[in-house]
């Protein structure tokens, strides 16, 4: 068995691998939880994503650490980067590439990640990654609005349902916070599309199930996207040491 572990800003994810099958997909705010997975005795493989949190301590507590790679700079990936400051991508942003090239082969595409920031990354159908964009997710710019100003509330648990003119104040920062992004959104895929032809667009992350009915454009939903990304990188730096 092979785990892809994730430890993001908000939440740890965990996904474990018979080969290439998802087998389970857990999501917890303890890191912990994801340790105690690792050192199940039918796991043989493991990899480990963090975007800024030191995980010494944590890889530490796992048991016959011959079997972990940490996904960094070493790692060998199954695509080609143009991007000129490399020791600056985030592994999180590799490991959603990696698994849109998991799922799809030989098209462009544009994979969007909606959680603490939103993300768009763009790999050509030559798999060669390109870059992308970077901006603050719906509940920074929630913070945001609130810790800037002297009066306006903290949304936390904004309405599925967010109307164009707010009635109120709370109705106008969802107004503002929501259909902004769903505004940057439906841009930033359209520009792609103009640029590049059979474009797919793959979204994940947090707060995708909220956003994806809200984007009037084709896209693939896929909540595991990150975690699919990982085991192809790991089974992909594997064979290579094989």
């Amino acid at each position: 068995m092979n785990l892809a572990i994730d430890i993001g800003n908000t939440f740890t994810k965990t996904a474990l691998f018979d080969h290439k099958e998802l087998v389970s997909y857990v999501v917890s705010e303890k890191v912990m939880d994801a340790i105690h997975l690792a050192n199940r005795q039918d796991v043989t493989s493991i990899i480990i994503s963090s975007v800024g949190k030191d995980i010494s301590h944590y890889l530490n507590l796992i048991e016959n650490k011959e079997r972990i790679r940490v996904l960094d700079s070493t790692c060998n990936l199954p695509f080609t980067l143009n991007y000129e400051s490399q020791g600056t991508l985030g592994v999180d942003r590799v490991a959603a590439v990696a698994g849109g090239l998991y799922l799809f082969q030989n098209t462009n595409l544009l994979v969007i990640d909606l959680g603490t920031c939103v993300t768009f990354d763009f790999i050509d159908k030559n798999k060669v990654y390109q870059g992308g964009a970077i901006s603050p997710g719906m509940q920074m710019r929630f913070k945001a609005l609130n810790q800037y100003t002297a009066k306006l509330p903290l949304i936390t648990n904004p309405t599925e349902t967010v109307e164009l003119i707010g009635k109120t104040t709370t109705q106008c920062l969802e107004s503002g916070v929501i259909n902004g992004l769903v505004a940057e959104i439906n841009f930033q895929i359209e520009a792609y599309q103009n640029q590049f032809e059979k474009l797919q667009v793959i979204i994940c992350g947090g707060d995708a199930t909220f956003f994806t009915p809200k984007i009037n454009k084709d896209v693939l939903l896929c909540s595991e996207l990150v975690m699919l990304g990982l085991n192809s990188i790991l089974q992909y730096n594997n064979a290579s040491t094989t």
